[in-house]
């Protein structure tokens, strides 16, 4: 053990100057901010990304972060920064070779050149875990009121908040319940009434994403599932673990015995709509999905390598629904509605894996932390964290083009910047305290 940790014990220009007190509580404010402002503003991106440029300004303007942004490619973090890169790289390179070329077309992609920044400031900043806790809070909190509001004072039939779409809201309404309730059975090095206050908040955003009625934010449940199978670490680990396994099947057993939890869950919708298929039907939420699936696999024959571009999604659709190939729609559409699909469509292959590597590299770094600190407890939750986000991410992803989304876009890399730093700062703390005691 003690070997890893002086493989890893590096001292980039990052650490050879203290951090000055507007880093420090920079971020630990962006920290908080990161789920603590999504449900909170009328628009849930705009404080994470005011945020992020002023700390990009920030280290461009000093002599130690400009030093600090040269040495972010280092060992300990090179998976995170270069799936980051590479991901802006491909997109600007998708731009450049298919016409018409549309540079506007990077900006959700941009972001993730800033999230590089936001690492390097981070890992300078050493801000507190304990701060995320406290947003993740608050964001379970506004999102139940959002919905309780959408529902019984508005009465709408879908909760919407302050998101756009409805699915969004449900989507992110639900990621944080899984932080909260991840956090409220790990970490265990915080008193109880505040952990039994994250899983209480936790039940909250799955609630709220219940009333937003979308379907991919229940699918989110999976993150939970190391809760459910690992061995319990403390007593209250274990009863919390229990209180949620019957939370789990409660709400599974009332889902199945209550249609109007059906209706609402839009389930019934969904059984409808696999029935309208099989009988030929189509212009329905499902059916539409399928009908974008298959015209994606039409544009990635037609040009299997570099895809039809991103800026001809829409054009190459309507061709296809004028020539028949595919059904009409319910509505125009610009996306393949599957990060999967809408990446090879286009941008071939070559997107696609970067798409892959975009997920998987940094998944396989937040794992290989996990595995190889077992007896630290803060830095194993910290790397359950991040592989959660990406998790839930992918899952999303499965019915929607999310990172062709500002919202997705934006959370996904800020979120993958700050888990890591956490994690990167975790380490060298054990590193430096395990080289004290030698």
């Amino acid at each position: 053990m003690g070997k890893f940790f002086f493989n890893h014990l590096s001292k980039p220009c990052s650490e050879l100057t203290a951090p000055s007190l507007w880093e420090r509580w920079g971020g630990n404010v962006f920290v908080l901010c990161l789920m603590g402002s999504m449900f909170v503003q009328p628009k849930p991106t705009l404080v994470v990304m005011c945020l992020s440029v002023v700390m990009v300004l920030s280290l461009l303007a000093s002599q130690a972060g400009r030093m600090a942004l040269k040495h972010s490619f280092s060992k300990e973090s090179y998976l995170i920064t270069m799936a980051l890169l590479l991901w802006f790289l491909v997109h600007f390179f998708s731009v450049l070779v298919h016409q018409p070329i549309v540079f506007r077309q990077l900006g959700n992609y941009t972001k993730a050149l800033f999230a590089i920044g936001v690492l390097v400031f981070l890992i300078r900043a050493k801000p507190s875990l304990n701060y995320f806790f406290i947003g993740t809070g608050i964001a379970c909190v506004a999102a139940l009121l959002h919905s309780l509001k959408d529902r019984l004072v508005d009465h709408h039939p879908r909760a919407v908040g302050w998101f756009n779409n409805d699915i969004h809201f449900g989507d992110y309404s639900s990621m944080a319940g899984v932080f909260a309730m991840l956090s409220g059975v790990l970490a265990i090095d915080l008193k109880l009434k505040w952990r039994i206050a994250l899983v209480c908040a936790g039940t909250l955003g799955f609630a709220a994403a219940a009333v937003s009625g979308t379907r991919s934010a229940l699918l989110a449940l999976v993150c939970l599932a190391p809760l459910v199978l690992m061995s319990s670490k403390d007593l209250a680990q274990r009863y919390l673990r229990w209180a949620l396994i019957a939370l789990i099947l409660t709400s599974s057993l009332a889902v199945g015995t209550s249609p109007s939890l059906q209706r609402q869950l839009r389930l019934t919708e969904a059984i409808a709509d696999l029935e309208g298929i099989s009988a030929g039907r189509g212009q329905s939420s499902i059916a539409d999905r399928l009908e974008m699936w298959k015209a994606s696999v039409n544009m990635a024959k037609k040009a299997p390598i570099l895809g039809v571009g991103m800026a001809n999604f829409e054009t190459e659709m309507k061709q296809q629904i004028d020539t028949q190939q595919i059904r009409p729609l319910l509505s125009k559409q610009n996306q393949a509605h599957s990060q999967i699909f809408h990446s090879v469509a286009t941008g071939g292959m070559v997107l696609l894996a970067a798409y892959f590597l975009f997920v998987l590299a940094p998944l396989a770094w937040f794992w290989r932390l996990y595995k190889s600190y077992p007896q630290d407890v803060r830095l194993q939750l910290i790397a359950q964290l991040g592989m959660a986000h990406i998790g839930a991410h992918f899952i999303f992803g499965l019915t929607a083009a999310i990172f062709d989304i500002q919202v997705f876009s934006t959370f996904y890399v800020m979120g993958l910047a700050t888990f890591a730093a956490l994690c990167i700062n975790r380490q060298r703390e054990l590193a430096l305290s395990l080289r004290r005691t030698i």
